[in-house]
């Protein structure tokens, strides 16, 4: 007498859980490829608009004590205007601010470098891309030497984008 099958065997189930757990890491690896190429663009996109450039220079300078030029043709700036790489939020901290031009290949692009000087065993520098197609800054007082206004210009392969900055 024969009687009739109610369950599963242990190698279907076993199989079924295989093939889950592949079509899952599927799903997974073209999720993580689609965020990838969302940060991707979103990073282009931060460095070729000129304004999110000028809003953390506007940033550093606001916040800076002293503002110095670099034989390379940057700008050193110092003061309290750290911010925290993980969640780019101001720290206050006593920071050096670095912008620099960095020239490869042909292409030339905007670097803001930043290390804290109020703990020198643990200066915590780290830099970022700033803007792409930078060929030069310059920041200089604008008008009446006592007058919070400074000018900035960026200088670009087509154009010069340049921008008053009123900092306190």
């Amino acid at each position: 007498m024969k009687r009739g099958r109610t369950g599963f065997t242990l190698i279907e189930i076993l199989l079924a859980v295989t093939l889950a757990t592949i079509l899952m890491a599927a799903v997974l690896a073209v999720l993580g490829g689609v965020a990838r190429d969302q940060r991707r663009l979103s990073a282009v996109e931060k460095t070729t608009h000129p304004a999110a450039a000028i809003e953390l220079l506007r940033w550093d300078l606001t916040n800076a004590e002293s503002i110095t030029s670099t034989a390379d043709g940057g700008v050193v700036l110092r003061g309290h205007g750290g911010i925290d790489q993980a969640s780019l939020e101001p720290t206050n901290r006593l920071t050096r601010v670095t912008y620099r031009i960095h020239r490869e290949r042909g292409d030339s692009s905007l670097f803001r470098e930043q290390s804290y000087l109020d703990d020198p065993i643990r200066p915590e520098p780290w830099g970022d891309l700033v803007m792409r197609d930078v060929r030069g800054i310059a920041v200089s007082p604008a008008g009446n030497p006592k007058s919070p206004q400074l000018q900035v210009q960026l200088l670009r392969k087509n154009d010069t984008i340049t921008e008053l900055l009123w900092v306190q």
